[in-house]
């Protein structure tokens, strides 16, 4: 549990008996809900119109690469009904510094307070070595839907942001939950 980053993920998911056969929703800051109330994130929507428990697994700056290994990490435990994926840009990474994961992306530059790069610099290696794992993705067993939001964002109407200005809004998180159950019932009807 500890790649996750319980710092920021919402950790009490784990504890509740229903994770192992929930569906589970990967993805990044958009997914976990920057901005938002629980209530308001889609998978928390979604798991209102389904009548199915979700667990949101997405964590704040989260990478291709880090969603694979925390998957890889949890899979071989759990047996979840579903998962959905919300890639994120594929301009992020991470490296693991001192046994914490740092995420890599555009905060990290020298203007963005959150700059380290003399902590990451010799940690940058670790994070391209992740990258090229990717070939050697693990085996999705359960259904999966996956899907990019960035690339979205033209079919949805976006018409709010979270209170950072940046982030979805609860009417988009909204739309999201629609497109995601839309995306269910033509890939995995046999769930609802």
């Amino acid at each position: 549990m500890t790649d996750l980053d319980q710092r920021f993920t919402h950790e009490a998911q784990f504890r509740n008996p229903d994770f192992a056969a929930a569906i589970w929703c990967w993805g990044c800051s958009f997914t976990w809900g920057q901005g938002l109330n629980i209530e308001d994130t889609w998978p928390y929507l979604l798991s209102q119109k389904l009548m199915m428990p979700t667990a949101n697994l997405g964590v704040i700056g989260s990478s291709v690469p880090r969603i694979w290994r925390s998957y890889s990490l949890l899979r071989p435990h759990w047996s979840p009904r579903l998962s959905i994926f919300s890639w994120p840009t594929l301009n992020r990474s991470y490296a693991i510094v001192n046994d914490d994961i740092v995420n890599l992306g555009v905060w990290n530059s020298k203007e963005h307070p959150s700059y380290r790069f003399k902590l990451l610099q010799g940690h940058i290696e670790q994070a391209n070595r992740d990258l090229i794992h990717l070939q050697a993705k693990p085996t999705i067993q359960e259904p999966s839907i996956h899907f990019a939001l960035h690339l979205l964002w033209p079919q949805l109407e976006f018409p709010d942001r979270a209170k950072d200005g940046v982030h979805p809004g609860k009417e988009t998180n909204r739309q999201i939950a629609d497109y995601v159950l839309e995306q269910i019932k033509l890939k995995a009807p046999l769930l609802i």
